[in-house]
């Protein structure tokens, strides 16, 4: 039940990964959305790996099968991790990566052919029946080996850039597929030991094959939700965000366009409230900036303005006092020619409403 819940949400963040890899093509994404494939991919075959193996007629095949596609994933990971990193995939990291998951692959194509596990599938079980088969046991360590490298290196790579820039999507995201690698690297040291254990004392090891099979479907589970948790989370940072800077001009806003409701835009309705929400907000700051350029400060009150430490501030407590707003419109000093000039505009109107709104 466990596997076939990690496959499902795997799934739906592969569907994700998928859409935005088409739409905006890179090689971070596309990295990134195969190792999604991959690791998609192998949870599916091992829900249904009893089915696989009876269907093709090839004993153990899902077992074989589903840990070529694990080995895939950590690879197109770690390719995605470096890509991320450098802002590219440089040749020298490409080579080293697929110069070692090669070797992997073949050393782990040979032990399987060589393994006496062609007989009869054990589905789930392949560590406790084979236990006894010294190739299979090879095989098992080659695949844990590799797997648990590629995963301590991803669980490291996501704890170190978790918190590197604030973005709390990216963190949580980052949190999740760290948190599920680590899992994974788990479970599958503790079948690859499992195996081993079993194989030089001769006695089933059932505590390491609980910490596999509850390690698996828990890492699947846990880094699918890391992958899929940016979009809501985005989602709802954005509308949060929109809300925010709306309710904080609303005071300023509200006085401006009641002065001057000429400058108001009709604020088409939105396909879905975050668009509506984004939507409000820039009205409410175009709005705003035209009004400041229609309203005339008295001399006064404009030098005012100019000899403070910070003119938004000031123009918002000047706004306070209707009577520096200048009757004549060609006299006085307009309101946005005292702002000074600056990058981000919204800033400046930020500092303008809540300078304006801390004496309403």
């Amino acid at each position: 039940m466990g596997l076939a819940i990690a496959a499902a949400v795997l799934w739906m963040a592969t569907i994700i990964r998928l859409v935005v890899t088409i739409r905006r093509p890179d090689a971070a994404r596309v990295t990134m959305a195969a190792a999604a494939v991959c690791v998609s991919l192998a949870f599916t075959i091992g829900v249904v790996a009893t089915w696989f193996d009876t269907t093709l007629d090839w004993p153990n095949g899902a077992e074989f099968v589903s840990h070529l596609l694990f080995v895939t994933g950590a690879y197109f990971t770690l390719l995605f991790l470096s890509a991320v990193r450098h802002g590219r995939l440089g040749q020298p990291v490409v080579v080293r990566h697929t110069v070692l998951f090669g070797t992997v692959v073949l050393v782990m194509v040979a032990l399987f052919g060589v393994a006496d596990v062609h007989d009869r599938s054990a589905g789930s079980a392949f560590a406790s029946a084979y236990a006894d088969d010294g190739a299979a046991v090879l095989y098992r360590i080659t695949f844990s080996a590799y797997f648990v490298y590629c995963l301590v290196t991803i669980a490291r790579t996501c704890r170190r850039h978790a918190f590197t820039d604030g973005d709390r999507a990216r963190t949580l995201s980052l949190l999740g597929i760290g948190v599920g690698a680590a899992l994974a690297a788990v479970a599958s040291l503790a079948s690859a030991l499992q195996m081993a254990v079993s194989y030089l004392t001769g006695r089933p090891e059932p505590v390491l094959a609980t910490i596999n099979l509850v390690g698996v479907a828990a890492a699947g589970i846990i880094a699918g939700i890391g992958v899929l948790v940016p979009i809501p989370l985005d989602t709802l940072l954005r509308w949060r965000r929109a809300r925010r800077i709306s309710d904080h001009l609303e005071p300023l806003w509200a006085e401006l366009t009641g002065s001057m409701p000429e400058v108001v835009l009709a604020v088409p309705p939105g396909r879905n409230p975050i668009e509506h929400a984004e939507m409000v907000s820039t009205r409410r700051r175009i709005e705003i900036a035209d009004a400041l350029y229609r309203i005339h400060i008295t001399e006064p009150a404009a030098t005012g303005i100019r000899r403070s430490g910070n003119p938004p501030e000031a123009l918002g407590r000047v706004l306070r006092d209707a009577t520096a707003w200048h009757a004549d419109d060609h006299a006085g000093v307009l309101a946005a020619d005292l702002l000074p000039a600056a990058d981000d505009d919204l800033s400046q109107l930020l500092a303008v409403a809540g300078a304006y709104g801390a004496g309403r």
